[in-house]
């Protein structure tokens, strides 16, 4: 393919594909600015691995829209992980030890330090 290394041939496919992205992208984000996002991070891959696309293999805008998908699933997964950790360090109470809040110093001790027992 002739895209990576040629401006114009890469210009001419970002032109004939763009608008089946964006669509797709339209379809399945949560925003304009996360749908912008995303139909600029499937035309850097292109960028990269045009020389790898097989005609054989199917048409350009399927892969595009695979890129597509493979990205939007990474993002969900993240969002998810993301918002799975906050909600468990949100319901968590403070631990407290016998001589109050404990501290990161502390968490993996057992009961009050030598300097917290000397100075008792």
């Amino acid at each position: 393919s002739r895209i990576p290394s040629d401006r114009a041939a890469l210009e001419s496919f970002y032109r004939r594909h763009v608008d089946a992205v964006e669509r797709f992208a339209i379809g399945r984000c949560r925003n304009p600015v996360e749908t912008a996002e995303l139909v600029s991070a499937v035309f850097l891959p292109v960028i990269d691995s045009a020389h790898g696309y097989d005609t054989k293999r199917g048409p350009a805008r399927a892969w595009l829209l695979g890129i597509a998908l493979r990205l939007l699933a990474d993002e969900r997964r993240r969002w998810w992980r993301d918002e799975n950790a906050r909600r468990r360090t949100h319901h968590r109470r403070p631990v407290s030890g016998p001589h109050g809040p404990t501290t990161g110093r502390d968490l993996g001790e057992r009961g009050p330090t030598a300097g917290d027992r000397r100075a008792g």
